[in-house]
């Protein structure tokens, strides 16, 4: 897995003190941010590793695992679509996509918590009430689905530049045929949108509703896609499997594999979280 040029934990560290101190985050923000700020980094600790076949040393460091972070998704995205193929019935499925006029964004802004539940309650209503849509197979709308279930505010790919005062990025102008497009936001105000992105705490973004709920799941077994037989993973082995992607190999060589030697502690400074000014926040 290669490492973006930019990324927005570079963003936090450098424009992230200035937004706490304008804008004054709540303490889920902070969290948010401080978190995507150590990710992969000395702060969260790790493993040293040394090569069996050529003897180099690689450090990898911990994630932290956030639903917000671009880079903790891929895995959880391969995890996901895997999990909840295996667990709808097999049959077709409509293909259906609300969206939010644009009128109603302040009201989202003001408490996103109630206005995602009660766009989520209308969406239900909605189906039950009459049927819109594309009729297709469960695997394709499962793939299709996984690049939206698991994806962030924006992704280290699109970040194209960041300089002393502002961060350039790509972003599609649907308006225009869906072109991609170069923008250019002042630091503070990317870190300000990127915000109102972040999720309220334990807000569930997945449902399931009907046949496919947690209630019904004993009476549909029957009708649910066979599963392969396989043996216990770990989660190494089934990222490998999913992804391709062996994370014991070693980086260097591409030939031996890395055996850990030592254990890496994280480090809790309180340098290395974001606070705003005259304020004790517990992170």
């Amino acid at each position: 897995m290669n490492r973006q040029e930019f990324e927005i934990a570079q963003i936090i560290e450098q424009f992230g003190r200035d937004y706490v101190n304008k804008h004054l985050p709540n303490s889920r923000t902070l969290r948010t941010l401080n978190a995507l700020k150590i990710c992969r980094t000395s702060a969260m600790g790790g493993h040293k590793g040394k090569c069996d076949h050529c003897g180099r040393v690689h450090i990898s460091y911990n994630s932290c695992r956030n639903r917000h972070c671009p880079k903790c998704q891929a895995s959880k995205q391969a995890f996901w679509i895997e999990d909840i193929s295996e667990r709808i019935i097999d049959t077709r499925y409509f293909h259906i996509v609300f969206t939010v006029p644009e009128e109603l964004n302040a009201i989202c802004i003001l408490d996103s918590r109630k206005f995602y539940n009660t766009l989520f309650s209308s969406v239900r209503q909605s189906l039950q009430t009459f049927g819109y849509t594309k009729f297709a197979n469960s695997d394709h709308v499962i793939k299709y689905l996984g690049g939206y279930t698991h994806r962030v505010a924006i992704s280290n790919e699109r970040i194209q530049q960041i300089d002393e005062n502002s961060v350039s990025f790509y972003y599609k102008d649907y308006r225009d045929n869906a072109r991609q497009k170069l923008t250019t936001l002042p630091g503070i105000e990317f870190l300000r949108r990127f915000c109102m992105h972040i999720l309220p705490k334990g807000f569930v973004k997945i449902r399931y509703y009907g046949i496919l709920s947690n209630r019904f799941a004993k009476q549909t077994s029957m009708y649910r896609k066979q599963k392969p037989h396989r043996g216990k993973e770990t989660v190494q082995q089934r990222i490998e499997r999913l992804t391709g992607f062996d994370v014991y190999r070693c980086p260097y060589c591409k030939k031996g594999y890395m055996r850990e030697v030592e254990v890496l502690p994280r480090i809790r400074s309180p340098g290395n979280f974001l606070r705003p000014k005259h304020i004790t926040i517990k992170v």
